[in-house]
């Protein structure tokens, strides 16, 4: 690639649904609704994904066993939040199953057909369900950032810090970055 050319991006929203941002303190929801409908609509991305829990049956994924109300499909609790739905961007949909978005479906193979370098990455669960996605991509061989102020964790700023430590660990110290740096 020259070095004039211009890198492709992606962004991927990690599990901002309705039930999930329940169990996020209001004044953190709040921020971080706030964190993430900026990052979608200030920037130029090439994509825009919306990876959510999305069980269809119970026998897809272990994560039922641990949380058996969590994700199911075609119910109001695993719609994306409304206050990112009415943002007027597209946002494609992306069944996740597992912790990690790229667990047993097409991201990969959809990110590769659309050229992208660069994955971005925010939402909730910043311990587990965002790090294991950043691992996932990294793993792949993109260029992985996760915005660790557009992020958070139902465990609170130490489970949320946790997760950023791990990013930082195994996919490397530039990998996690603030909304300021991309604005």
């Amino acid at each position: 690639m020259s070095s004039s050319a211009r890198l492709r991006r992606a962004l991927l929203v990690v599990d901002m649904t309705v039930e999930q941002l329940d169990d996020i303190p209001l004044s953190e929801r709040q921020r971080l609704l706030h964190a993430v409908s900026t990052l979608i609509t200030s920037l130029d991305w090439d994509w825009i994904v919306d990876a959510r829990l999305w069980i269809e049956t119970h026998q897809t994924t272990s994560l039922a066993w641990l949380y058996p109300n969590v994700g199911i499909a075609n119910t109001s609790g695993a719609e994306l939040h409304e206050s990112l739905r009415s943002l007027n961007k597209e946002l494609t949909h992306i069944a996740k199953t597992h912790y990690s978005a790229f667990f047993e479906n097409d991201l990969d193979e959809r990110l590769r057909a659309r050229g992208i370098d660069d994955v971005y990455i925010c939402g909730i669960h910043t311990n587990y369900c965002v790090a294991s996605t950043a691992m996932a991509s990294f793993e792949r061989r993109y260029h992985t950032f996760v915005v660790g102020d557009a992020c958070a964790s139902a465990g609170g700023d130490e489970a949320h810090n946790v997760g950023l430590a791990c990013v930082e660990r195994y996919v490397g110290s530039g990998a996690v970055v603030t909304l300021q740096n991309l604005l």
